[in-house]
């Protein structure tokens, strides 16, 4: 539940940053460089404290090569979610290189690479419940910011607001809420993608609404899916991020086709 309610906070924040209803945490290369660093952290550091702060630094990384390749641009919407598709498909490979690598450190996170809860533990969901009650009213003081950033860059430049600043402050809380989830139920969510429209269809357009009813959605995805992974097939298990896979890649298909 906090999974989902924090990868679909993460989408708000960035399909209102860049102005594109089809960026997400998963398409910027967020989610799998978070990924990438958690497996990098179980081959070198062998320490289950060191997961979150890699997660963290993996996603603080990919945000700094957004960061760094749409400044040239003056923060093109377009040549953000490109970057971020290439930083995707890296980051990506690089994990798949070392799931099969044989070391059967790789094969124990099998299972979460393919979203699956099955390895949380009691306290990792409380630690999860206090991160998103610390990070989620952390994004309703940026209000003002995404609203602007709506209306326009030179729009909100002209406005008075700083764009470096703004930016860099939005996408950090972006990746601060995308490795907390992501360590969760691991890279394979379309979560961030389907909850913000969701709570737009529902008619949440203002932001503050749309970021509770996304957070609300959000959530209820995740344990729709992670029920359904559990009985759809059971005694075999489909992992939630894997069924959230299926179920949004339709989706965003049908938006391209719409839209």
């Amino acid at each position: 539940l906090c999974a989902g309610a924090m990868l679909a906070t993460a989408g708000v924040l960035i399909q209102r940053l860049t102005g594109n209803p089809m960026a997400s945490p998963e398409l910027l290369g967020i989610s799998s460089s978070a990924a990438l660093a958690v497996l990098l952290s179980v081959f070198f550091i062998r320490s289950s404290l060191s997961l979150f702060p890699a997660a963290l630094a993996g996603s603080l990384l990919s945000i700094a090569a957004l960061f760094w390749f749409a400044r040239r641009s003056e923060f093109n919407a377009s040549k953000l979610v490109l970057t971020g598709l290439c930083l995707t498909s890296l980051t990506s490979a690089l994990s798949m290189m070392l799931m099969l690598s044989g070391d059967p450190r790789a094969l124990m996170l099998l299972n979460w690479s393919t979203g699956s809860t099955s390895g949380v533990t009691p306290g990792m969901a409380q630690s999860a419940v206090v991160t998103l009650a610390i990070l989620f009213p952390l994004t309703l003081l940026l209000q003002r910011w995404l609203t602007l950033l709506t209306l326009g860059q030179s729009t909100a430049r002209s406005l008075g607001m700083a764009l470096q600043r703004s930016h860099l402050l939005i996408l950090l809380l972006a990746a601060a809420l995308t490795a907390a989830g992501t360590l969760l139920v691991g890279p394979l969510s379309f979560v961030g993608l389907i909850a913000p429209q969701l709570a737009w269809s529902l008619g949440a357009r203002h932001l503050r609404r749309q970021l509770i009813m996304a957070a609300l959605t959000g959530a209820l995805l995740m344990v729709l899916a992670d029920w359904l992974g559990r009985n759809i097939a059971w005694p075999w298990p489909v992992s939630a991020g894997l069924l959230s896979a299926f179920i949004g890649a339709p989706w965003f298909l049908w938006r391209m086709r719409r839209h």
